[in-house]
């Protein structure tokens, strides 16, 4: 087929589609109006509330000096970000090998967002390698885990994550968490009279379903 014979198709192909338009805009009159519909949209809030509800300590009687077990079952507030201690460590409290203390805190969705949480250890940043000695021999427990990591592997940035991705939905009132730091008691002398600070950092984010997810549900015919 020639380029002249080819042109001639094209540009009748073109014709016709005009004129089919035209013939439409030209054959029908309808009437019409138009309405306005004001719709509203409000952003949810993503709101974390953290509790400890029990506390176990085991740690040396400031009488007597012997290991002894106490038991705080007060639910008391942390959702303030301040310097309370979650342990519950006084003033002129000290440790020896051994001792432990364990933590139940109670996550709960104060907002209207269901989110995923992660629970890290932070160790102080300043701490020197002299105090870094006792770092070494704490040992922390979350949720029962049968291993737990050195204190001292916490001195990072934004922390050791030790907990991860734990879905709350909107109005759920069972999400817990244990943490349990335990002085290990095969602590030696270089761990005597030392100081370390450290923090307990619970972060939330939006849930978002997963990607994979999302087709499972498509297949289905579910919606998303």
């Amino acid at each position: 087929m020639g380029t002249k014979t080819l042109t001639k198709l094209l540009m009748a192909s073109l014709t016709l589609m005009l004129s089919v338009s035209v013939a439409v805009a030209g054959t029908f009159a309808l009437f019409s109006d138009k309405t306005n519909v004001t719709n509203h949209l409000s952003a949810g809030t993503l709101k974390i509330g953290l509790e400890r509800v029990e506390l176990v300590k085991n740690v040396p009687d400031p009488t007597t000096g012997m290991p002894t077990e106490t038991v705080d079952n007060e639910t008391k507030d942390f959702t303030a970000a301040d310097s309370s201690n979650v342990f519950g460590v006084g003033a002129n409290e000290h440790i020896a090998p051994g001792s432990s203390y364990q933590a139940e805190m109670h996550v709960v969705n104060a907002g209207d967002i269901a989110f995923t949480y992660s629970v890290a250890i932070k160790l102080d940043l300043s701490t020197d390698d002299e105090n870094t000695e006792l770092a070494k021999q704490l040992i922390v427990y979350v949720d029962g885990a049968a291993e737990g990591v050195r204190l001292s592997d916490c001195k990072r940035e934004d922390g050791l994550v030790v907990v991860s991705e734990k879905l709350v939905q909107k109005n759920t009132t069972d999400s817990y968490f244990t943490v349990k730091i335990v002085f290990a008691p095969s602590a030696g002398n270089a761990a005597q009279e030392k100081e370390v600070n450290f923090d307990l950092i619970v972060n939330a984010e939006q849930y978002v379903a997963d990607i994979t997810d999302q087709k499972q549900k498509i297949s289905k015919g579910e919606d998303i």
